[in-house]
């Protein structure tokens, strides 16, 4: 019996680290204000940008940290 749970712990922990992921940095629109940088993390595929959304913008880690006084708001009706 423990030879099946150490094997079955085994499998699972490599299955988690066959995941491969990225952290990207993003900004949430809180109330009327951004706050960040926060890190989420994603698929390694994955561009940063498309977590974008009207609450929240994301970058690369490796591109600029932004000022979240300088993202705009867009109050644009769609």
């Amino acid at each position: 019996m423990k030879k099946l749970l150490i094997l079955a712990l085994g499998a699972i922990a490599l299955t988690l680290s066959s995941c491969d992921s990225k952290s990207c940095r993003c900004y949430e629109l809180v109330n009327t204000q951004w706050t960040g940088p926060n890190t989420t993390v994603t698929a390694a595929g994955t561009r940063c940008s498309d977590l974008n959304n009207h609450y929240r913008v994301c970058n690369e880690m490796d591109d600029p940290i932004l000022d979240p006084r300088d993202i705009g708001v867009d109050t644009k009706k769609k």
